[in-house]
This record gives structure tokens, C-alpha cells and sequence, in this order.
């Protein structure tokens, strides 16, 4: 099985969930002054030659943990290697073989391999080091000449003895950041100063059976200031807030412990040992002396069983809810309405919540919302949150298709219920394709499809338990394929559409070579030729709308470069010259294009254009609407990209994706074809392939593959 980019995948997927409040992860902090040589004899030699500034260790057998190509490696699956990230300017990785087992040629082979792929090597102490930074490579062979290395850290040598499997991975919480910042983006990293002062290692054991997978206990000193301790004498239980997030919720933190007041109790201890306990207890005591009820007792009224946070987007825009499991059915308690005398028959609607900053002021900022107006009550839940939001759920939008469901229909309806837990972290990568990458790097997506692949679900989720005194930690990223869907009632709001950016690949009538023509961060319009050398640069004021192809205006041979902009239609030449009688303005804002099509070959062109009023036109060269086409539409839902060209046989047709569903449209626009209902409609990312009877198959949300005739 290849591992390319395991480790860092799982230290970041760690270091994520960290970042989001999941503190409770880490080890043991301070690196301490106990007597580490003394528990470094059965140290295996390719850790000792890690330098002890690593963010992350790995260490098992090549065979698991090797990332390189497994034929050149074959003959070294059963020996030892350690493979470690450190920060030098970036981060850089070194590995370390043991090749004591090795003949000659072995090792002459795999140095070869090594170096071909732009890595330097050195053999020393029956271990081949390598690394692609010179600098890190001399840096671990001096510490090694020395006797100074990881080993010298006592709290790496701490979460070492505890690891219990084979192949293992190390993770510096006070490094986490470094590892954060090669996956996330500062969206992320801006909650995450706070790592480094609370853990510095975790041990966990890599689950061979699963690409991205790992399990481990976590040890701790019992001290105040580590928050594991705030959870040491809580007891863990079923997690069953998944019943109540919609399917596209983007992130989850739930706490489901049987005893939420043993859990506050601890976290007052907790915020004590970080001096915030003085401000946290004025904080109550200004909302008791406005409420007349103390923040704590209005907890221990309730009966708090499960408290979650979720963050989800609705309309565009991103909202937080808190959503808390109780045991109290008294409506004086929940409502501070004496109009509502009992919970019998209770049709969930909007109210205010006049509990505002209870939640904050005893369970910390995490817990706290931008906008907390308002909630509701469903069957034993408290769902708090903006109006936006609590409309969602109260119009059941948001449980129109559960989390739980969705889930399901990938095989895994105990996705947040797997088994009693203290905390339980969910993260969705595929619940907004469209927004991932204002969490994520592109680059970290990219590795993670190295596993998934195009997997339609991928979430992660991470546990934390309790077994007797002992704290135990597993978590997974999965690429799972859903068995079918739940079609939406309505598409949420969901507005945003990726207008691409360029740069666009138009054709130099002058060299008959494909260039390229963008835009710069001035808004200057550039071309660029075949090998990257930039031609001209003309002044532009504002953003062009994601095409630019070529045209022959002048139907003379010569091809210009047509763009939009605005509400306009502009042509240039290849010497970066605007053609007279342009721009041209179509009088309604353009979204995406125009993408030009030449159906008849005479270039007499068709420009099809997405407008910012969701609407699709076709116009000639001159700006002027094409007489046959109807206008594409689509009420309720976004048209999400620029309609794509569906030829079959000697038909033409349109394929229009929107928020909700695919639909196919005649070649002169109007009505679309396909207009199914309920789980009979097109998914919308569904491939369209046309069959040998000049059909279409489409995949619907029921799962289904459906042969649809368009004539």
C-alpha cells in the first residue's frame, strides 16, 4: 500500500482538531529534567539520530511507513525507520533506514533512488540518513556524532514508552503550528496559538488497516494546568448529535459526558490553573445578577447530557449553533415565557434566547456565538444560534436529510456514535467543495486525493475516551462512496459560483502558438507566449469574467481575443491593440464569459453568457440576443458554472449544473428536457454518458443509473 504523505496527512488531520479546540489530544508538557538517558537504552537507533527540535516522528517498519516507491524498498520491509519533520526556514523531513541487514547493493540502490528524486544521503552508525536539506541532513549526523538527540527529551521518551504498537507517529504539540501551516490556512492557524501552551507530545499507534488511521492513550501528569485533567473523572457517553446536524454541516464538536457537572467542575479548576477563573466568575456573577439565575445552576437545571457546537453555511454565509441535550421539560426553565405552560404538543418555532453569554462565561469561548438572538426546542435539544439559523431548522431545512442519515447512506450511520466518548470532532472535506479552500491548502487536498481519490464523502472525525485511568484517542479520515442521496428541498442560499480566474489559452494568429492571456494584480490584460516570456501588458480597470477565447472578427484569418467585463463585451488584438467598434455592452451584468462556439464554421460566432441574475443568454459578436434562443432560467436554485456542450449524434444540447441538480436543455435553450422530481433528479455532479442508442445515462439522487432519451 503506498503511504506518500501519510504522516504529514495524519499530523495535520491531529493538529487540526487541536486547532479547533481540542486541546484535551496532548501530552504531557514541559520537556522536564528526569533522567531521559537513562530510559533511552532500548531506543532504536534510527529515533536516535533525530535532532530534538522535530515537530513530528514516525517510527515502524519500512514496509508500513515508507513513503517511497515500495520496489526499490522491497528488500528493507522488515528493518526499522524513522521518518521526522522539522521547521528550518519550512518544514523539512528526515529519514533514516537501518541498513544493517543490507548488502551493498541494496544500499547502493536506494541511495541512487534517493538521489535521483533530489534527496542527499550519508550511511553512518549502520543507518542511511537522507534528506532533501543539506543543512538537516549534517544537522542529524552531528547531533548522532555527539550523542544529542530526540532521545534527550524527556517527554518525547515519555510518549515513546507509551506507545504500544508496531509502527508509531510522535507529534509535537508545541511545534503544531509548523505542521498546521503546511495544510491550513490562516483562517485555521488564527485558533491555534494556544497548542504550544498547553501539550508538547502525543503518541499514537498507525492502524495498518486503514490509509488514515491512527489510535493511541494519551498520558498526563494529573496537573491542573493540562486540561486532560478536567476530564479525568468524567465519564464518557454516547454521542448522538448527528440526529440533529444537517448533512452538509461543515465541522462538529460535541462533549457527550453522562456528567456535565463534574466536566465544569474540572474546567473551573482548569481555567483557575490559567488564571481565568476570576474573570469567568465575574462574568456569572454580572448574568446572575441580571437574570436572577446563576449561569452554573441554570446548567445543572437543565440537565445538561450532550453539549455541541457545529459550524454549517446557510444562504452563504458561514453560522455557528449550539445544540445541547437535556433532561429538564420545564418550559418556565427553557422559555422564561409564561405563556408556554408545558412542553405537550409543542410545535417548535423561533424565540429569543434570553440566556445570552451563559454559555461563554462556563464553557469557555468556544462555546460563545457572534449571534446568539435566538433558539428553539426539539424533542429534548436546544438549538441556539442566529435567526438565519434557527429559521433552518424550524422550517426543517436542516433536518430535511440528517447528518446521521447521510452518513448511513455511506455505510457508517454511527459516524459520531461509534462508542461512549468524552468529546467527539467532525470535519466535512466534501461538505462545501466550494469553500474547502478557505480552510485548506490546495496542497494538502491534493495529498488527501492521493487516498480518497474522488470519493464522494470524506469526513474526519476524532474520539477521545476514557478506560479506567486511562485517555484514549483515535481518529480517521475516510473516502466513502454513498449507496444514494437524499434530494434537497431547496439549495440553502447557495449563491457562490467559482468564476475561474485564468490564465486562459487563446491561439497568436501571428505564430500559430497557444499563449497564454490573463490578468495580473493591477487588473493589467497580459499575454504571455509558449515559453513563459511575457509579450505586452495593457492598463485594465476592472476584473474580466472567466473566459477569454479567440474570434476572427474580421473574418480575414487574424484572431483577436474576446473577453467580458462588467456588463460588457471588449475585443483585443494580439499585439494588445482594442478593436474599433468595442466594447459592446449587453446591458445586464455578466457573471461568466462569454464562451464562443462557431456551429456553422462560417465564424459567425455564438457567445454564450452567464449573468449575474442567474440567467443564461446566447448573443452574436455584435452583442445583439440570437433571435432563436430562449432564455435558460432556473427558479429556486443557482446555476453553479457556464453550461457545458452536449452533442449527441447530430443533436446539440446543454447541460446546465445548478445548486441542486443537473439539467438538460434543448439546443435553443428554454425548457430543460429533464426536469425529474424528488430523488429522481440528476445529481449534480452526476457524468453524463451518452450510450450507443444516442441515450443519455445519468445518476440520480436515489442512487439509480437512468437511461434518459432527449428527442
Amino acid at each position: 500500500m503506498s503511504r506518500k504523505a501519510l504522516i504529514t496527512l495524519i499530523a495535520i488531520l491531529v493538529a487540526a482538531f487541536a486547532a479547533i479546540g481540542i486541546a484535551i489530544c496532548f501530552l504531557y508538557a514541559g520537556t522536564g529534567d528526569g533522567s531521559a538517558s537513562d530510559r533511552s537504552a532500548g531506543l532504536p537507533s534510527v529515533l536516535k539520530v533525530v535532532p530534538s527540535d522535530a515537530s513530528l516522528v514516525a517510527y515502524g517498519k519500512v514496509g508500513c511507513i515508507c513513503p517511497f516507491d515500495d520496489d526499490i524498498f522491497d528488500g528493507l520491509k522488515r528493518h526499522d525507520m524513522s521518518i521526522s519533520m522539522h521547521h528550518s526556514g519550512k518544514l523539512q523531513t528526515l529519514y533514516a533506514f537501518d541498513v544493517r541487514r543490507a548488502d551493498k547493493e541494496q544500499i547502493d540502490a536506494i541511495t541512487g533512488y534517493l538521489v535521483s528524486e533530489g534527496y542527499v544521503c550519508e550511511v553512518e552508525d549502520d543507518m542511511l540518513i537522507s534528506s532533501r536539506s543539506a543543512n538537516l541532513l549534517k544537522s542529524a549526523v552531528r547531533h548522532l556524532q555527539e550523542g544529542v538527540s530526540i532521545k534527550d527529551v524527556a517527554s518525547f521518551m515519555r510518549a515513546f514508552e507509551s506507545a504500544e504498537g508496531k509502527n508509531s507517529l510522535f507529534l509535537s504539540a508545541a511545534h503544531a503550528r509548523r505542521l498546521l501551516s503546511s495544510g491550513f490556512t490562516s483562517k485555521v492557524l488564527s485558533r491555534s496559538a494556544f497548542i504550544s501552551k498547553v501539550a508538547d507530545w502525543c503518541a499514537l499507534d498507525i492502524d495498518d488497516s486503514m490509509p488514515l488511521g491512527f489510535e493511541g492513550s494519551l498520558i498526563y501528569d494529573g496537573e491542573p494546568d493540562e486540561f486532560a485533567t478536567a476530564l479525568q473523572t468524567c465519564t464518557p457517553g454516547i454521542c448522538s448529535v448527528a440526529d440533529y446536524l444537517p448533512s452538509y454541516t461543515l465541522f462538529a464538536l460535541s462533549l457527550p459526558m453522562s456528567d456535565h457537572a463534574e466536566y465544569r467542575k474540572g474546567y473551573s479548576t482548569f481555567a483557575d490553573s490559567r488564571g481565568k477563573l476570576e474573570s469567568m466568575r465575574l462574568k456569572q456573577t454580572k448574568l446572575e445578577g441580571r437574570y436572577s439565575l446563576s449561569p452554573e445552576d441554570f446548567f445543572q437545571q437543565l440537565g445538561l447530557k450532550e453539549l455541541a457546537a457545529a459550524v454549517m453555511y446557510i444562504g452563504g454565509k458561514k453560522e455557528k449553533v449550539i445544540l445541547m441535550h437535556i433532561d429538564s421539560r420545564k418550559p418556565e426553565l427553557i422559555f422564561r415565557d409564561a405563556s408556554i405552560k408545558t412542553l405537550r404538543g409543542y410545535v417548535p418555532v423561533v424565540h429569543e434566547w434570553k440566556y445570552s453569554g451563559f454559555l461563554a462565561s462556563v464553557y469557555g469561548d468556544f462555546f460563545a456565538l457572534d449571534d446568539e438572538s435566538c433558539f428553539t426546542y426539539m424533542d429534548g435539544w436546544l438549538i441556539v444560534g442566529s435567526r438565519r439559523a434557527i429559521d433552518e431548522y424550524v422550517t426543517k431545512d436542516a433536518l430535511h436529510y440528517t447528518l446521521a442519515e447521510y452518513a448511513s447512506h455511506a455505510g457508517r450511520k454511527d459516524i459520531l456514535s461509534a462508542g461512549p466518548a468524552l468529546a467527539v470532532a467532525y470535519f466535512s472535506f466534501t461538505a462545501e467543495k466550494e469553500r474547502i479552500n478557505y480552510y485548506v491548502n490546495q496542497g494538502f487536498l491534493d495529498g488527501l486525493r492521493d487516498y480518497v481519490g474522488q470519493a464522494q464523502y470524506t469526513p474526519a472525525v476524532l474520539y477521545l475516551s476514557r478506560t479506567d485511568d486511562r485517555m484514549e484517542v483515535s481518529a480517521a479520515i475516510e473516502g466513502l462512496e454513498l449507496s444514494r442521496l437524499k434530494a434537497p428541498v431547496s439549495d440553502r442560499g447557495d449563491s457562490l459560483v467559482n468564476v475561474p480566474k485564468g490564465p486562459f489559452k487563446v491561439i497568436n494568429s501571428r505564430t500559430g502558438k497557444v499563449n497564454s492571456f490573463y490578468q495580473n494584480k493591477h487588473m493589467s490584460l497580459c499575454l504571455r507566449d509558449e515559453n513563459g516570456k511575457d509579450l505586452w501588458g495593457v492598463p485594465f480597470d476592472k476584473p474580466i469574467c472567466g473566459t477569454a477565447g479567440n474570434v476572427d472578427c474580421y473574418k480575414n484569418g487574424k484572431l483577436q481575443i474576446l473577453f467580458g467585463a462588467g456588463s460588457q463585451l471588449y475585443i483585443i488584438d494580439v499585439l494588445g491593440r482594442y478593436v474599433n467598434g468595442y466594447p459592446v455592452d449587453l446591458r445586464n451584468e455578466i457573471l461568466i464569459g462569454p464562451q464562443v462556439y462557431d456551429f456553422s464554421s462560417d465564424r459567425n460566432y455564438s457567445l454564450m453568457v452567464l449573468h449575474k441574475d442567474n440567467t443564461v443568454q446566447m448573443y452574436d459578436l455584435r452583442g445583439k440576443k440570437i433571435a432563436s434562443w430562449k432564455t435558460i432560467s432556473v427558479k429556486g436554485q443557482t446555476i453553479k458554472a457556464m453550461p457545458s456542450l452536449l452533442e449527441v449524434g447530430q443533436d446539440r444540447y446543454w447541460v446546465v449544473r445548478t445548486s441542486i441538480q443537473t439539467l438538460i436543455y434543448p439546443a435553443n435553450g428554454g425548457r430543460p428536457l429533464t426536469d425529474f422530481k424528488d430523488d429522481m433528479m440528476i445529481m449534480p455532479d452526476s457524468e453524463i454518458i451518452i450510450t450507443e442508442d444516442m441515450n443519455v445515462e445519468v445518476t440520480c439522487y436515489d442512487g439509480k443509473t437512468r437511461q434518459v432519451t432527449l428527442k
